[in-house]
């Protein structure tokens, strides 16, 4: 990964930087259809991909985050969501000017604010999930023997040739 030595045309990091994502994937594109140094077509190849995977890590738009919120968590108010912005604890960037929070924000927010786990409204498939788990630690812990079990998976893909035409595909297998 030594092309990550290499820093982004200015234009691009500005644009990234201001949460134009689209901007900066077209800056990008552009680029790449010159002839550029090795290192640096990597890098901007890389750079596709990051934005792709960064985008989708913050999946939630800022009413859905609120909504969330006040699912999850008791007596929430409006007051405390705009303090904890303040503050920086809800974890978010900027997408083509709009807010969007990361997919475990209020995972985080409870690990960084322990008074909010006491606050969290309980779930009922998580607390069986929960008691099943520790119950089986617990028989393991008092010497009953681990239990052994054969998974055979298949999976198939069918790649939709319209949608990646002039695209690289790439693939990580376990």
């Amino acid at each position: 990964m030594h092309f990550l030595t290499v820093p982004l045309p200015e234009e691009i990091e500005r644009e990234e930087k201001l949460g134009n994502f689209k901007r900066a994937k077209s800056l990008i594109y552009k680029r790449l259809q010159s002839n550029l140094p090795s290192p640096l077509k990597e890098r901007l190849e890389y750079e596709l991909e990051r934005i792709e995977r960064l985008i989708k890590n913050y999946p939630y738009s800022e009413k859905k985050a609120i909504k969330r919120l006040f699912k999850t968590i008791k007596n929430f108010t409006n007051r405390e969501y705009r303090a904890l912005l303040e503050e920086g604890l809800l974890d978010y960037i900027t997408v083509e000017g709009k807010r969007k929070f990361e997919s475990r924000f209020i995972e985080n927010l409870i690990f960084a604010r322990p008074e909010y786990r006491k606050r969290v409204k309980p779930n009922k498939k998580r607390e069986k999930a929960r008691q099943i788990l520790y119950k089986r630690i617990k028989e393991l812990l008092d010497g009953s023997r681990p239990k052994t079990y054969t998974v055979t998976a298949e999976i198939e893909v069918t790649l939709q040739t319209e949608k990646i035409k002039g695209k690289k595909v790439r693939c990580w297998l376990p």
